[in-house]
C-alpha cells in the first residue's frame, strides 16, 4: 500500500494513455465499469481515516465504524466509564454509548470545533425517582450515566462555546445529546451539582434525555449566557436553570416541547417557550419561600382575599423578557397541608379546607401555591394554560394569562382585552374569581353583532366611590355607578333597594325621559328648585291609560293642546266641612250636604241635596 504523495510523484498519466493498456489486459475504465449492486461485506473501500494521511483499504463495515465510535467501555456500573467516553467525544464523530450504567467521575467536556453536529446518543432511557443503588441494572436496552459522589458540585456534561481561538475561532453548534438518563443520586443536593450544562453554545438538542434524582437544588440544565437557539424535546429533569448576565448578555432563543420539569429559575434570559409538557414544582417545607400578602390581594384565579393569606412560592419569573407556555400544565407536584386551625373569627373559617400556614405575626390563615412574575418581567405570557394548584400571582409589565375566551392583563391594573365576538357568544361563567379586587379594572368589550354573555360579575373596589363609568364614543363621562361604603349603589345620586333616586347636576335638566324607536321623545321629567314648578311633561298626541281595581279604564290624552277623557271623570262626593281649607281658584268639588243647588249662588250646608260646586274668590258656589 502506497501513500497518497507516493502516487502523485509516479509519472503523470492521463485517462487517454491508459486506455489501450487496460484494452491489452482486459480492463475497463471507471466510466466503463458497468452497476454492480450493494457492496460485499469484503469489498475494499479507499478510506482516510480520521488524522491520517494514508489511505487504506476499508471493507464496508470497516467503514461505518469510522463514522461512529461505539464506546469500547463496559458501562456495568462497576468501571469507571469517564476517559473511554471523554476520548469518544474528542474523535468529532457520533458516539453511541451502549446499555447499562456508565460511571463518571469527571465532567465530560465538549469544548472543541470537532464536536460541531456531533451527536452522543444511548440505547435508550428511563425515569426513577427512587435512589437506585450505585450498581443497579437498569431496565434492558437503556443507558444511564451515574456520576459518582466526587461529581458532587460539579457538572456532568460541560458543552462550552466560549469562542475557540486561533485560526478554527467559533462556537460549539449542532452538539446533541439523546436516549440516555443521568442518574444524579451520589451527588450532594446543591445548585453546582448539575447534570447538564451549558455555556455559549448554539443549535444544541437534547431529545429524550431524563435526569433523575435531582433533589430539591440539583440542575437537570444550567444554561448560561450566550446559550441560543437551543432545543429541548421529550426532557425530563427537575430544575432548569437559565442564568444569563444581563439584558444584554442573556439566555436566548430557547424552545421546550413536551418537557416535564420541576420547575424553571434564573434570570435574565429572552424568548424561552414552553410547548405542551408540564412545570410541576412542589412544595418543600423549609425551603420554599412564604410570604405574606395583606386583604384584597389575591393571585390569578383565586377567590377573594378578604382576610389575608399565605403564599408559597416554588417559581419566579424574574428579569425576562418574552417567557412563555402555550398549552402547558402548571402544576403543584405536592401542596402544603394544614398545620394549623383557621380561627373562628376568621372571614376564612368554614370556607377553607386545603393547606393552613402561621408566621408567627399574622395568624393561622390559607397557604397557596403561586408562579410569582416579578416586575421587571416583561411580555410573559401564559397562553391556554391548565393551573392545577398553582395561581400565577403577576406583577409584570404587560401579562397576559390567555384562558377561558379572553385575555387578563396586569401590571399596575387588570385588563381584559377587547373581544372580537362578532356573530358568537362570548364570556365568563364567574368573572369574580378571575379579577384582584384590590386592582383598577378596564374591560373593552367589542361585540358589534355578536353577544357579550357575563352572566356573574363581582365588582369590588379597594375604596369607595365610582367602579363603573359609562362613556360617549368621544369619551366623555356620561355617568357613574359607584359605592358609598354601605350596601348601596350610587348613579350620581343613590339607588337603594327600596328607593329609586335620580337627581341631576342641574335643575331643568330632562332625568327621565322616553322615546319611540324612531327617536321620537314621548315624555321627559325636569326638576325645578321648587317641586311646585318641576314638570312631567307628555307629547301632543300621547294616550294614558288609568286602571281602577275592577278594570275600569279611564284613558286620557291631549290633542291640539285639549286634554280628552274617555270613560267618563268622576268626581268622589265630599261634605261641605270637608272641603279642601286651602283650595285654589277654579278647583271643582261635589257635595252631598247642600241645602239648594242653583247655578251661580253660593252653596251653604245644612241639607241632603248633591251639588257641584267651583272656587270663585272665597266662596264655594254652585256650578
Amino acid at each position: 500500500m502506497k501513500t497518497l504523495a507516493a502516487l502523485l510523484a509516479g509519472a503523470a498519466l492521463s485517462p487517454i494513455s491508459l486506455q489501450p493498456a487496460l484494452a491489452q489486459a482486459g480492463g475497463k475504465t471507471a466510466d466503463q465499469l458497468a452497476p454492480r449492486g450493494t457492496p460485499a461485506a469484503s469489498d475494499l473501500i479507499p478510506c482516510l481515516p480520521n488524522g491520517g494521511a494514508v489511505l487504506e483499504g476499508c471493507t464496508v463495515a470497516g467503514l461505518s465504524a469510522l463514522l461512529t465510535s461505539v464506546v469500547a467501555t463496559p458501562c456495568n456500573g462497576l468501571v469507571d466509564d469517564t476517559l473511554a467516553i471523554q476520548a469518544a467525544l474528542n474523535s468529532g464523530l457520533a458516539v453511541q454509548l451502549p446499555p447499562g450504567v456508565c460511571v463518571v467521575s469527571s465532567p465530560l467536556l465538549v469544548e472543541s470545533y470537532r464536536n460541531n453536529g456531533q451527536t452522543l446518543k444511548g440505547a435508550g432511557s428511563y425515569y426513577s425517582a427512587s435512589s437506585v443503588g450505585f450498581s443497579a441494572a437498569p431496565p434492558p436496552g437503556t443507558t444511564v450515566i451515574r456520576p459518582t459522589s466526587a461529581m458532587s458540585g460539579k457538572s456532568v456534561f460541560i458543552i462550552d462555546g466560549t469562542p475557540i481561538g486561533g485560526a478554527q475561532q467559533t462556537w460549539v453548534q449542532g452538539f446533541g445529546i439523546e436516549n440516555l438518563a443521568i442518574d444524579m443520586v451520589n451527588t450532594t443536593d446543591e445548585s453546582t451539582s448539575v447534570a447538564i450544562e451549558q455555556i455559549q453554545a448554539f443549535d444544541i438538542h437534547y431529545s429524550g434525555v431524563r435526569v433523575m434524582n435531582d433533589g430539591a437544588s440539583k440542575r437537570a440544565w444550567l444554561l448560561k449566557a450566550g446559550a441560543f437557539t437551543t432545543h429541548l424535546s421529550h426532557v425530563q429533569g427537575d430544575l432548569i436553570d437559565f442564568e444569563g448576565t444581563s439584558s444584554s448578555y442573556a439566555v436566548t432563543t430557547i424552545d421546550l416541547i413536551d418537557a416535564d420539569v420541576g420547575g424553571i429559575t434564573g434570570q435574565f434570559y429572552q424568548n424561552v417557550t414552553f410547548y405542551g409538557g408540564s412545570i410541576q414544582a412542589p412544595y418543600r417545607v423549609g425551603s420554599t419561600p412564604i410570604s405574606y400578602l395583606a386583604a384584597e390581594t389575591a393571585p390569578y384565579r383565586m377567590v377573594p382575599n378578604t382576610g389575608g393569606l399565605y403564599v408559597a412560592t416554588p417559581i419566579v419569573i424574574r428579569n425576562s423578557l418574552q417567557f412563555m407556555t402555550v398549552g402547558t400544565d402548571w402544576e403543584a407536584a405536592s401542596e402544603p397541608s394544614q398545620t394549623c386551625t383557621i380561627p373562628s373569627s376568621s372571614s376564612w373559617y368554614g370556607h377553607w379546607a386545603y393547606g393552613t400556614y402561621n408566621d408567627g405575626t399574622h395568624g393561622c390563615l390559607p397557604i397557596v401555591m403561586t408562579v410569582e412574575i416579578e416586575a421587571n418581567a416583561s411580555n410573559t405570557k401564559l397562553i391556554a394554560p391548565t393551573l392545577a394548584g398553582e395561581y400565577p400571582f403577576d406583577q409584570g409589565v404587560n401579562t397576559q394569562i390567555d384562558a377561558y375566551g379572553g385575555s387578563i392583563h396586569n401590571a399596575t391594573e387588570y385588563f381584559l382585552q377587547p373581544l372580537s365576538c362578532a356573530n358568537t357568544i362570548v364570556g365568563f361563567t364567574d368573572l369574580a374569581q378571575y379579577l384582584d379586587y384590590g386592582s383598577t379594572t378596564t374591560f373593552n368589550i367589542n361585540c358589534l353583532t355578536g353577544v357579550a354573555n357575563f352572566p356573574k360579575v363581582a365588582l369590588r373596589p379597594a375604596t369607595d366611590g365610582a367602579i363603573l363609568t359609562f362613556q360617549n364614543a368621544a369619551g366623555a363621562t356620561l355617568g357613574y355607578v359607584g359605592t358609598s361604603g354601605t350596601p348601596e349603589i350610587s348613579w350620581s345620586g343613590l339607588l337603594a333597594p327600596n328607593q329609586i333616586l335620580s337627581q341631576p347636576t342641574t335643575d331643568g335638566s330632562n332625568v327621565f325621559l322616553g322615546e319611540n324607536a324612531e327617536g321620537v321623545q314621548l315624555f321627559n321629567f325636569s326638576t325645578n328648585a321648587s317641586a311646585q314648578y318641576s314638570q312631567f311633561n307628555f307629547a301632543n298626541g300621547l294616550q294614558l291609560n288609568f286602571y281602577s281595581d275592577n278594570y275600569a279604564t279611564l284613558t286620557a290624552s291631549i290633542v291640539g293642546g285639549v286634554g280628552m277623557f274617555a270613560n267618563g271623570v268622576a268626581t268622589p262626593p265630599t261634605t261641605y266641612a270637608n272641603l279642601p281649607g286651602s283650595p285654589v281658584a277654579g278647583q271643582r268639588e261635589l257635595v252631598s250636604d247642600a241645602t239648594s243647588c242653583t247655578f251661580g249662588s253660593p252653596v251653604s250646608a245644612g241639607g241632603s241635596t248633591y251639588c257641584p260646586v267651583i272656587r270663585i274668590g272665597s266662596s264655594w258656589v254652585a256650578g
